[in-house]
């Protein structure tokens, strides 16, 4: 009798073992009827990737467990969209051999912040929850200890977040209602990174090692007006050398030293760059008008020259430096703080 024949009625061709011979016929079974289970998702995503899912209730309402199709792929730190929400997945079981299986939570936060990497804004979506609660104050005879206000956030791990480091600044809010608090002449409240634990969220030390979750305490610091930027919600926008333009199109602002003007001093030279090297550079100003009436713009082809007034009603005021070139396109803008002489923006 031929047993290639056997194996092939029986769904066995290339296994050695019988127990490979049923995960296989399990795996085809699963797939057959995986979208019969009325906990099946068509439309659901995996990092804005479509995958289909059976997502079920876990131990609370905003916890849920998932299984993918056999052979797919999920990972500790990957976003899940469902229910018009997005899931942040906790954990995963290693045991895949029939069908991948993890546990998620929802998200409830935005961080943003600059990239070390190449200046872009980087946002990520992950879970925060409380950190405070778990600490209690210190009765010390008269004196009570307060214990500052701390989130604990997940994030995935990737390229941009393996970089953030102890006392990185962040702005976290209510993104949605953040007009109406800066209407109210308030600010978003400022957190700085004081721990990470980037060993006990891996999802797994040997076969996937660059997959995984990093959890921060963020605890709660005051906010800068002159380096914090409340309508892209990033902390030390302004700050230092990370800071690169806004950029629309194929232009970009370069300048020496830091993104700012200081009172008083010598005017900051910046000059324009263009893909389009028959570009001419159009300049303007924009801001407050009684801030941006006192600043002095000297322009030189397509280079200008800023300079501020020994007037110290200036200080902390931003103003924001706008590239196009003659046809309006493309275009670029820099947001400058307006410091002292010699106090570097942001600087502790």
């Amino acid at each position: 009798m031929d047993m290639k024949y056997i194996r092939a009625i029986h769904g066995s061709t290339g296994l050695n073992h019988w127990k490979d011979t049923k995960i296989a016929n399990l795996k085809r079974n699963v797939n057959k009827y995986f979208h019969r289970s009325s906990d099946y998702q068509y439309d659901t995503l995996r990092n804005g990737e479509p995958q289909e899912f059976i997502i079920y209730n876990g131990t609370t309402l905003d916890k849920k467990k998932i299984i993918a199709r056999p052979d797919a792929e999920i990972h500790v730190g990957d976003i899940i969209d469902a229910y018009n929400a997005k899931w942040f997945v906790t954990t995963v079981d290693l045991n895949d051999q029939i069908y991948p299986k993890a546990e998620c939570i929802l998200c409830n936060c935005v961080v943003r912040w600059l990239s070390r990497r190449d200046g872009s804004i980087v946002e990520r979506i992950g879970y925060a929850e409380n950190a405070a609660k778990y600490a209690t104050g210190v009765r010390d005879s008269n004196v009570f200890q307060e214990i500052e206000f701390q989130v604990k956030v997940k994030l995935p791990v990737d390229e941009e977040t393996v970089t953030l480091r102890r006392d990185d600044r962040f702005l976290l809010d209510l993104d949605f209602y953040m007009p109406i608090i800066n209407t109210s002449g308030s600010h978003p409240t400022a957190f700085m990174l004081s721990n990470s634990d980037v060993f006990t969220r891996r999802e797994n030390f040997v076969g996937r090692p660059e997959k995984g979750a990093i959890e921060f305490i963020f605890a709660e610091c005051a906010y800068n007006e002159v380096t914090d930027n409340p309508e892209l919600m990033i902390a030390d926008y302004y700050k230092n050398d990370r800071v690169y333009p806004k950029a629309e199109g194929s232009c970009s602002i370069e300048y020496k030293g830091q993104a700012q003007v200081q009172i008083g001093k010598r005017a900051k030279v910046f000059t324009a760059k263009f893909d389009n090297v028959f570009a001419n550079a159009v300049w303007k100003l924009e801001g407050e008008s009684d801030v941006v009436d006192k600043v002095v713009m000297d322009i030189n082809g397509n280079a200008v020259k800023l300079s501020v007034p020994e007037d110290f009603s200036l200080l902390g005021k931003v103003i924001t430096l706008v590239l196009s070139d003659s046809a309006d396109t493309p275009t670029c803008e820099y947001k400058l703080p307006i410091v002292l002489k010699g106090v570097k923006s942001g600087g502790k």
